[in-house]
């Protein structure tokens, strides 16, 4: 058995959590941070997909209902601030570019 990666050695993805049944109800060009549907997004450190969404439930910040997940993305992306943690609306549409982060 190999031992497990250092966090700072693996991606970062960003998993966003909808209400299907809501969503479906809403054209798709007004699904977004902050939408009827939204539920929540995060930021976790995994080696793959399932994974990421695997860290989300372990960490309980996975609110449910249907997930989009994008990645991988590195680590430099998202400051420490942003990870591991449910974020708000309005925090998920207005984390800053890397390299502006405060």
């Amino acid at each position: 058995m190999t031992a497990p990666l250092p966090e700072e050695d693996l991606d970062l993805w960003w998993l966003s959590f909808t209400d299907p049944d809501i969503a479906e109800t809403i054209p798709e060009d007004e699904q977004r941070p902050g939408g009827p549907s939204f539920l929540g997004a995060c930021v976790v450190a995994a080696v793959g997909e399932a994974s990421a969404v695997s860290r989300a439930w372990e960490l309980g910040i996975n609110p449910g209902g249907q997930v989009m997940v994008m990645g991988p993305f590195p680590q430099s992306t998202f400051a420490p601030q942003y990870r591991d943690r449910l974020l708000t609306a309005d925090e998920a549409e207005n984390i800053p570019e890397p390299g502006q982060q405060a």
